[in-house]
């Protein structure tokens, strides 16, 4: 009985207690990593953004030709093989005058194009 002469309800002691199945489970604490892995974890999260911030900001023709380091290369690549279909097809129509000087215009920039992508391939390991 307390003060006021009401009964006090009965403690349950910790053996009586309802255990809950639905109650989250304790987990250990996880070891903390090396300096080393932290420095890998922030360098690839660091490489991650960098990717992310470029595919966003390349826009319509960044995305079709790639960056402005290597879309000449992507645009000279793809006028070779442009050139390469082209002058395959040269061979299957007949031959006149106007196919000869045609196909003379297409290896010249053939051979333009081939120059530009091995002189841009030997600049760019030269630096």
């Amino acid at each position: 009985m307390n003060v006021d002469g009401r009964q006090i309800p009965h403690a349950q002691s910790i053996d009586e207690l309802i255990i809950d199945p639905k109650a989250e489970g304790v987990f250990p604490q996880q070891q903390p990593g090396s300096g080393n892995e932290e420095v890998r974890f922030f360098t690839e999260a660091g490489e991650q953004y960098k990717l992310l911030h470029n595919q966003q900001s390349l826009g319509l023709l960044g995305k079709l030709w790639g960056s402005s380091c290597s879309a000449p290369t992507n645009i000279a690549g793809l006028l070779l093989l442009i050139c390469f279909v082209m002058g395959a097809l040269s061979f299957a129509i007949d031959q006149n005058a106007e196919t000869v000087s045609a196909r003379s215009w297409l290896f010249g920039v053939t051979t333009t194009i081939l120059g530009f992508l091995f002189g841009a391939r030997t600049t760019s390991k030269s630096e």
